[in-house]
């Protein structure tokens, strides 16, 4: 194994997308119990015909409320977790190759930006300029994962793997075009709401296509990194 570092950096990188998915799945469960529990159990709680049984009812449902609020922290936690760890990826896979260092540099101006603009908004309530930081965010974030395409590119060019290097050229094809339209979004929902919402639609189709690859993508780069 002639690159140890990237090896565990891009293996740290693709384990932190997977835990992301996860604790994504589990929040999402977590906040329809939550949400759908709380309807049933206002319901149930003005519903003076059902007596008895909708105050039995109404307790049932008022433990799934709990158990969704503890899905929905867990799953929070997780996608905190993922964070770090993606971050300890990007810096570890950097000691082997500069892209992953820049990909990491820029991860943490994003981290900062992010707390910033959440702080800034709230204060001022300006939804022009949170929105604004959302595209700033998402155009980062994609901007991070062409420079780890990038950078696993490199060491399949370096090992003559074309397959791998062929599909991290398709990958950075699809993110690119999410840049533009995500841009395009971004400077036109107000100005073109209609167009802006179709454009949004097939900017979240390509995206998960792209995401889908690049977890295939990172797999192969992990398994190269591991044989060469």
């Amino acid at each position: 194994m002639r690159y140890p570092n990237a090896y565990g950096g891009v293996s740290k990188i693709f384990a932190a997308e997977i835990f992301a998915i996860i604790g994504a799945i589990v929040s999402l469960v977590g906040v329809a119990a939550t949400i759908g529990g709380s309807i049933i159990v206002t319901t149930l709680s003005t519903a003076p015909e059902l007596a008895d049984d909708a105050i039995t009812s109404a307790g049932s449902f008022t433990g799934v409320m709990i158990i969704g609020g503890a899905m929905t922290l867990i799953g929070a936690i997780l996608l905190v977790f993922c964070y770090i760890l993606n971050l300890v990826g990007l810096n570890q896979a950097g000691q082997d190759d500069p892209m992953f260092k820049m990909a990491f540099l820029v991860a943490i101006t994003v981290l900062i930006l992010t707390i910033v603009g959440a702080v800034i908004g709230a204060i001022t309530q300006n939804n022009s300029f949170s929105s604004t930081m959302d595209t700033v965010s998402t155009i980062a974030n994609l901007a991070i994962m062409l420079m780890v395409v990038d950078g696993i590119r490199r060491f399949a060019r370096e090992f003559n793997n074309t397959v791998i290097d062929s599909l991290g050229r398709n990958i950075e094809i699809l993110v690119t075009i999410m840049v533009i339209i995500s841009i395009v979004v971004g400077f036109s929902g107000a100005v073109a709401p209609g167009a802006a919402m179709v454009l949004a639609i097939i900017a979240g189709i390509i995206k998960i296509v792209s995401y889908i690859c690049y977890l295939v993508f990172l797999a192969k780069g992990k398994t190269l990194l591991r044989n060469n």
